[in-house]
């Protein structure tokens, strides 16, 4: 007897892939095709708004 796949398993398959591949990112430039691709497969969006620096002393770095 074939073992049926749920929906659920599938999306949660899904997110580790997608947070495993994310673990990897070196760049801003690997963020954004990671945040084209894959992420915007598992949760679709239209804009992400990232920033990066040291949110206590500053300076900060805000890109959409």
């Amino acid at each position: 007897m074939l073992a049926t796949v749920s929906t659920h398993e599938v999306h949660a398959s899904l997110f580790l892939r997608v947070a495993q591949s994310g673990a990897v990112l070196a760049s801003g430039e690997d963020l954004r095709r990671w945040l084209a691709g894959e992420v915007q497969a598992l949760l679709p969006h239209d804009a992400v708004l990232a920033v990066s620096g040291d949110f206590r002393q500053g300076p900060m770095h805000v890109e959409l």
